[in-house]
This record gives structure tokens, sequence and C-alpha cells, in this order.
């Protein structure tokens, strides 16, 4: 199942308490992803890949816009590498993802903010790579991943 919110071998309905208990989310009242953002429809069971490579930059984050009409389950699958997601707190995106774990949110119906940052190697000379997938369960949602400046976004404290 998923270690970083949920204990393997939980049953669907401890499950879904946990989610609506620890990780449900209202919309974001912020304004980080504005109703101009354009949205590719994602239909809900899918996975889109998630590929980051480079050198972490703290000046700059990822933003994952997300409109749930209906509410939805995400979720960030980490295949290889570590990296921060879920909703952004005042220091940053606080969930880290490892390696074979999931970082699931329960989005209440509306438009979401959904950070992804990189975590830099503790060896700067080795190359920074993440590789995931976003999975969606439970209803279709509209998707856009941008590349923000920490300056200029504007998250609730």
């Amino acid at each position: 199942m998923d270690a970083a919110c949920g204990r393997a071998g939980s049953d669907p309905a401890t499950f879904s308490r946990f989610m609506e208990e620890a990780r449900s989310v209202d919309p974001d009242e912020a304004g980080a992803c504005s109703d101009t953002v354009p949205l590719a429809p994602t239909p809900a069971g899918s996975r889109v890949p998630v590929e980051r490579s480079g050198p972490p930059d703290p000046s700059r984050m990822w933003i994952w816009c997300v409109v749930a009409d209906k509410g939805a389950d995400v979720g960030l699958r980490s295949l290889e590498g570590h990296a921060r997601f879920g909703p952004r707190g005042p220091d940053g995106c606080r969930w880290e993802v490892e390696p074979g774990q999931v970082s699931w949110w329960r989005l209440k119906p509306g438009r979401h903010a959904l950070c992804l940052d990189d975590i830099p190697n503790r060896r700067p000379w080795l190359p920074y790579r993440f590789e995931g997938v976003l999975v969606v369960r439970g209803h279709a949602v509209g998707l856009n991943l941008r590349e923000r400046d920490v300056g200029s976004a504007r998250f609730a404290p």
C-alpha cells in the first residue's frame, strides 16, 4: 500500500477514513493556480509520468494545478529518487516520498495547487533524478504541471 500515509495491509475502509481525517485538502484559495491555467483532462485510473533531473534550484518549484470537479484522490509514486509532494506550507512542500512509496491526497471539489519539490543529493557532485507517476483515483481531474519562481508564488501561510 502506501508507506507515506497508511500501513501496508490496511483495509479500504481504514484507508478511506485515514484519507478523510489526515489527507483531505481544501481548494487553493491563495490563487497559485488561476482559472487561466490550461488543464489536461485526466480520467480516473490515469498514471501520468513525472520526471525531474538536473541540479535542484531552491529559487524554483513545481506546482501541480489540479481541478477536481467532484473531488478525487491523487498520489505521487516514486519509482526512482526522492521528492516532496502535497499541499505547500509556509516553509515549502513538507511531505517526502521515497522510492517505492506513494504520497496520497484527497482533494475536495475545486482548484488545487500541489507542490513538487526536488530534494538535492547529500553529495552535491551526484546528479539529481526523480522518476515517478502521478496516480488519479475516484473521479477525473484537470492537470497542469508548471514551474514557478518561489518569490512570485502566492500561497496561504
